[in-house]
């Protein structure tokens, strides 16, 4: 199966890399499509915790409604 956290950590360090070479050295489209993935699954990681919290504060209230119901 793939390794989300053997990706993460590649992203991480090729971005590092090519953030330090900003203003020095010519990025690539190789290295800003790098950049731009990393950019995404930051904002794919954000939406899956807002989506968890969000079900868990459905679930909640439908536990308290249960509850006033029985």
């Amino acid at each position: 199966m793939f390794d989300q956290e053997t990706l993460s950590a590649w992203l991480t360090k090729k971005s590092d890399e090519i953030l330090s070479k900003l203003g020095r050295e010519v990025i690539t489209t190789e290295d800003m499509l790098i950049l731009i993935l990393r950019v995404q699954i930051n904002h794919f990681y954000q939406l899956e915790n807002k989506l968890k919290n969000e079900f868990s504060n459905i679930h909640a209230r439908f536990d308290k409604l249960n509850l006033k119901n029985v």
